[in-house]
C-alpha cells in the first residue's frame, strides 16, 4: 500500500494524490484496514421485531455475508455462510423457526447454535466450537443496530456523543418510510463522497436552505 499522509497544519494540507482513488492494491488494502475494523450499520430493530425475523445484509465496503436473526427477546448478528461449505444460508428477510442451509441440511438454531446435520451422527468429535455460526459484536442506538467485525475501536463514545446532539428527540419512535425512502447509486469512489460531505465550501452554493440555517465561517468550517 502506498504512504499517504496529511499535513497536520490545514493551511499545508493538500489533496490526496489520484492513486489514493484509483490504486486497486490501496483499495483492498483499505477494505482490511479501515472497513473490516469499522463499525456499520446493520438494519434497525423494526426490521427484525417478531418472534424468528431474520434480515440478511451485506457488511459494507467489505462483502461479509450477515444476519440478523430475532431469537425471543435477542437479536443476535451472525455469519450468513453454512459453517460446512460456505452456502448462502438466508437470501431473502423471512421468519423462520431455524435457520437451514439450501445445500446439505445444516440446522442452526436463530442464536446461530449447530443443531443438526444429516447423516452425521457416527461423526467423532462433532459437532466442535466451530461449526456454530460465528457471532459479531452488535451495538444499538435508539432503533438503529450497529455492526462490527474485527472493529479497532468502542462504538460507546460515538453512541455517547451523538446522544448529546440529538438524543433529545423521540429515536425510539422513530421509523423507517419507504414511501419517503429514495437509493441512489453514485457511480464514484466511496472516498469522494466522504470527502464531499467533511467540506463546507460547497454549502453556501448547492444547499441554500442549509446555509440560511447554518452559522457558516469564511473558511469553509460550520461553526
Amino acid at each position: 500500500m502506498h504512504s499517504y499522509t496529511v499535513h497536520p497544519e490545514i493551511e499545508k494540507a493538500e489533496t490526496l494524490p489520484a492513486s489514493f482513488y484509483r490504486d486497486q492494491v490501496t483499495f483492498d488494502q483499505l477494505k482490511e484496514k479501515v472497513f473490516a475494523r469499522s463499525w456499520q450499520m446493520a438494519g434497525d430493530i423494526n426490521q427484525v421485531a417478531l418472534e424468528g425475523q431474520v434480515m440478511p445484509y451485506t457488511f459494507e465496503g467489505t462483502g461479509a455475508p450477515m444476519l440478523l436473526s430475532r431469537q425471543g427477546s435477542e437479536i443476535h448478528n451472525l455469519s450468513n455462510v453454512c459453517t460446512h461449505r460456505g452456502f448462502l444460508l438466508c437470501q431473502p428477510p423471512g421468519q423462520h423457526k431455524q435457520i437451514t442451509c439450501g445445500y446439505h441440511g445444516r440446522r442452526f438454531g436463530l442464536d446461530g447454535k449447530f443443531q443438526h446435520m444429516p447423516q452425521f451422527k457416527e461423526a467423532e468429535g462433532f459437532p466442535r466450537d466451530c461449526d456454530h455460526l460465528h457471532q459479531f459484536p452488535l451495538k444499538q442506538w435508539g432503533p438503529w443496530l450497529f455492526s462490527g467485525l474485527g472493529q479497532s475501536f468502542d462504538l460507546d463514545p460515538v453512541i455517547e456523543a451523538m446522544d448529546r446532539k440529538v438524543g433529545f428527540m423521540p429515536l425510539e419512535s422513530f421509523k423507517l418510510s419507504k414511501a419517503h425512502s429514495k437509493d441512489y447509486l453514485v457511480n464514484a469512489h466511496w472516498a469522494l463522497y466522504c470527502d464531499n460531505y467533511l467540506e463546507g465550501f460547497h454549502i453556501p452554493f448547492v444547499h441554500l436552505a442549509l446555509n440560511d440555517a447554518l452559522e457558516y465561517a469564511r473558511d469553509g468550517t460550520v461553526l
